[in-house]
């Protein structure tokens, strides 16, 4: 049975038994069957909703193929948080006449009920691993099974590309220069080379696959309807170790060619128009339709986050990158098969991989602060910029104007209360991180953090350090003395975080 159907399924069967737990009460209270129920049919509808919306937020049968400890904890913790929330609706709404053990009773069945199906489909699910996997759909990285070339151990080619590039004359000297300075055209066999100038997916595909060694294209890759698919596309052209070289017009250039075009005032207003048309409503749902069904995907407006994020998602990495004619060339290596199992994030609401407890991987809740396919680039910030004294990437060009503003008032981190909802973070605990930054870690902390849930508060507003390492160190105190002493540890820190935050000011950058 596909999981999307098993998903359903077990959500069905929870509304059924909210039903017959309710019914049970009704019938169990003295007279209620002729007066309660025909008089609070409505309030049980909406009670009705609301747990049934906790439920699909908190994810409660998505994780039920994992450990039965964690789903039984994770269903109770869901449960918990919609009675408070059912019972503060009552006081608001001053529905106090309401039959209190019509209530408590039927949460209080409900969730008995709940974790009993919860233990007999976690056991079937572990008696048979295939439809396991089907439901807890676990992501594994795909291997590229070609060997890379060695370019470094590659003969000197009499044809070869450089010697291509030199008789050329119709090519721009700037995109030869670019291509000589890096890419090794000198050992890259002509017949395993190809330059175009096309906006056409069908002139890339129509190549054997694995065939090529240097795929050159010099029209802009905002004129390309489907970037992913094109990037996909020369992908399998090219051998493993072959080198794509591209070129985009970016928004800052965009918006620079705006301003300079207008007058002063005008260009402000076109800029937010070209906006809105040619980068917000490509990204939503029905109006991208219509958005592709007019321009053809023709001009669009993309960052630079976006075009590199998109390149190490279709599995390349950046070599370099140029400024030619007021358009951004980069050289890209081919180092694996797309990441055809990692969701790229896109809207406004995004979930990112981050290392949780027991070194299980979590998608973390959060509002959008950078730009798109921006944590596919962790590698190459940090190999780029490395890190500076708060332990955050130097000069992050991913973070949008709007993005700081929200990391400033933490606005950006309100999603995670689903995440606690759900039982993936804590209220006070070490940072949720992802796997890069993780392995940057000294391994002796990691074993440490992962014996723990992330939290939502951190250390860091207690101690606020300053660099790097005494993040580490940082962490590290407050794991050595949650060993000995768990909830003392935990109360201390974090009465000591909201003096910092409210008093001091704290913030993380």
């Amino acid at each position: 049975m596909p999981k999307t159907t098993i998903k359903l399924t077990l959500y069905l069967v929870d509304v059924l038994i909210l039903i017959a737990s309710f019914l049970f009460f009704i019938w169990l209270k003295p007279s209620s069957i002729n007066t309660y129920l025909p008089q609070f049919w409505f309030p049980f509808v909406i009670f009705l909703a609301i747990w049934l919306l906790f439920s699909v937020i908190g994810r409660k049968f998505f994780i039920i193929s994992k450990p039965l400890k964690k789903a039984v904890s994770s269903a109770l913790n869901i449960n918990l948080v919609t009675a408070a929330f059912i019972f503060m609706l009552i006081y608001l709404f001053d529905l106090v006449h309401l039959s209190r053990l019509v209530v408590l009773g039927t949460m209080g069945l409900a969730t008995v009920l709940e974790l009993i199906l919860i233990y007999l489909v976690n056991q079937i699910m572990h008696a048979h691993p295939i439809q396991a996997e089907q439901l807890s759909n676990p992501k594994e990285e795909l291997e590229l099974h070609d060997p890379l070339v060695d370019f470094s151990q590659s003969q000197l080619c009499q044809d070869s590309v450089r010697s291509f590039l030199e008789k050329e004359a119709s090519l721009n000297s700037n995109i030869k220069e670019f291509l000589v300075k890096n890419i090794p055209t000198d050992k890259i066999e002509n017949s395993t080379f190809r330059l175009f100038n096309t906006a056409t997916v069908f002139n890339i595909a129509s190549i054997v696959p694995n065939t090529l060694l240097l795929l050159v294209n010099l029209h802009k890759i905002n004129d390309i309807k489907r970037i992913n698919r094109y990037f996909i596309k020369v992908n399998y052209r090219l051998q493993a170790g072959g080198y794509f070289v591209g070129q985009v017009e970016t928004i800052k250039v965009r918006f620079q060619k705006i301003m300079a075009h207008y007058p002063v005032g005008f260009n402000y207003l076109a800029y937010g128009i070209d906006f809105i048309f040619k980068r917000v409503i490509p990204k939503i749902p029905l109006l991208k339709q219509c958005y592709f069904a007019l321009t053809k995907g023709k001009n669009r407006s993309i960052s630079k986050t976006e075009v590199l994020g998109r390149l190490y998602y279709c599995g390349f990495k950046v070599e370099a990158l140029g400024e030619i004619d007021n358009k951004l060339v980069f050289a890209a290596r081919k180092v694996n098969l797309p990441l055809r199992y990692q969701e790229p994030s896109y809207g406004p609401f995004i979930k990112l991989r981050r290392v949780g407890k027991d070194g299980e991987i979590i998608n973390v809740y959060k509002f959008r602060t950078m730009h798109p396919y921006s944590e596919f680039l962790q590698e190459y910030i940090y190999e780029n910029y490395k890190l500076d004294k708060s332990g955050k990437f130097k000069n992050d060009f991913r973070i949008t104007t709007w993005g700081k503003v929200f990391r400033r008032l933490w606005i950006d981190e309100l999603p995670q209360l689903i995440n606690w909802l759900q039982g993936d973070l804590r209220i006070f605990g070490v940072r949720a991180i992802s796997q890069h930054y993780f392995s940057l870690y000294p391994e002796e902390v990691q074993e440490m953090r992962i014996k723990h849930k992330p939290g939502l508060v951190p250390p860091y507003y207690t101690d606020l350090p300053t660099e790097f390492e005494e993040i580490v160190e940082s962490e590290k105190r407050y794991l050595l003395q949650k060993q000995e002493h768990p909830i003392l540890t935990d109360i201390k820190y974090f009465c000591k975080a909201w003096w910092n935050i409210i008093f001091k000011g704290a913030r993380s950058k």
